[in-house]
């Protein structure tokens, strides 16, 4: 049976003319605030103690679980990432290599080009220099 604020004041004040004050003090520290069936006892926070255990060593693992997909869902979305970045680096450089190829035949057909243009230019004006030089003799 509980017993209220009211009705504990009652009882200290009776036990105070019975027992005094020190001692009314004492033996009312010893009735509990509330009913006894709200008290924990050691057993009660033992069984607390091991549930709450068994939930987080269940949470625990879940989240293991989790975090082990989750890993694993990582890792394989770089491995694709990287592959796309190898074939794309490898596409890249076979586009280098091809227009450097093509730079290179570009530049050798200019220079072959200008190389004939210049040796032409330099036979026209050997010829011109000839024809001056024996136009010069006959006069």
């Amino acid at each position: 049976m509980a017993i209220d604020e009211e009705a504990r004041h009652r009882i200290h004040r009776r036990l105070e003319e019975l027992l005094g004050s020190e001692d009314a003090a004492a033996l009312m520290a010893q009735v509990a605030p509330v009913e006894w069936e709200g008290v924990a006892t050691k057993a009660d926070l033992r069984l607390l103690e091991e549930r709450m255990r068994l939930v987080l060593r269940s949470e625990l693992s879940a989240l293991r679980a989790e975090l082990t997909e989750r890993i694993a869902e990582l890792s394989e979305g770089m491995m694709r990432l990287s592959e796309r970045m190898e074939t794309q680096t490898m596409a890249f450089s076979e586009r280098m290599e091809a227009q450097t190829v093509a730079f290179s035949e570009r530049m050798e057909k200019q220079a072959t080009t200008f190389v004939r243009s210049t040796v032409a230019a330099v036979i026209g004006s050997v010829l011109t220099v000839a024809s001056l030089v024996f136009a010069a003799r006959l006069f």
